[in-house]
């Protein structure tokens, strides 16, 4: 009977002892790799060491060590967040804000936000300004438009370049004063930022004052990287962007002004 008091004894003094110390796979699952500041990391394959031996005292600067580090560079962070704070007070607005798209209905599955939800960009109203001398102001972008979106019919890209060049007062119905030089051949951002996503045939504002819209491809002054020869343009139809060689036939549409 004394024996197996004995015996019992000892499985329950060994049973407490593995209970009451973690082993470092363990303490490794409650470390957050997430949150670097709360803790040093807990390193597996480290050797034991006894309280109070020469082991423990270096253990315990390691991680006075690592905490003071800690500290220091959460201070810098700190610091650096407070300067980045007052440097955003003084930093200008961005000098090219996106306008929106023109998609006011959600077409996500299921409620997940989509353009349409979200409808995220800048706007202005009016977004046009019929100046009654054969031009639009675009208020949005701040470019000036031919009123006429049909005065050259089609060009050959080339040709298209020399068209809105020349392109000036008593013509295509201008009064405005402009002279040969003044216009241009549009970009493809800014012949694409005519387009609203939202309306089709043509994908345009549905308050535009433009006059003879196509619903065809309008030649932007922009070169396709791909090839020298090929040209971006924008389809008016539902505002999607392409490409055509420069030899084909496409619409005109001048602009002015912008930076």
């Amino acid at each position: 009977m004394p024996k197996t008091i004995l015996l019992l004894a000892v499985v329950a003094l060994f049973t407490a002892a593995l209970l009451a110390t973690p082993v470092a796979d363990e303490l490794h699952r409650l470390n957050n790799l997430e949150t670097r500041w709360q803790g040093p990391p807990i390193l597996v394959g480290f050797p034991e060491y006894e309280k109070g031996s020469d082991d423990d005292e270096a253990g315990d600067e390691w991680n006075d060590e690592w905490n003071d580090e800690g500290d220091d560079e959460g201070d810098d962070d700190d610091e650096a967040d407070d300067e980045g704070s007052d440097e955003g007070d003084d930093c200008p607005p961005y000098p090219a804000p996106v306008p929106k798209t023109g998609q006011t209905i959600p077409h996500g599955f299921l409620g997940a936000g989509d353009d349409g939800l979200y409808q995220y960009g800048v706007a202005v109203d009016p977004r046009f300004t019929d100046n009654g001398d054969g031009t639009v102001v675009d208020n949005l972008t701040g470019l000036i438009w031919l009123k006429n979106a049909w005065c050259f019919g089609s060009d050959l890209w080339h040709g298209a370049l020399h068209r809105a060049d020349d392109l000036a007062d008593g013509t295509c119905g201008l009064t405005d004063g402009s002279t040969a030089g003044d216009w241009r051949l549009p970009n493809i951002r800014e012949l694409s930022s005519l387009v609203d996503y939202g309306h089709s045939w043509p994908a345009l504002p549905p308050e535009h004052p433009f006059t003879n819209v196509q619903l065809w491809p309008y030649w932007s002054s922009t070169t396709f990287d791909v090839s020298a020869r090929s040209k971006l343009y924008v389809n008016l139809r539902h505002g999607t962007i392409g490409y055509a060689d420069q030899d084909g036939f496409l619409r005109v549409w001048p602009v002015r002004g912008g930076q």
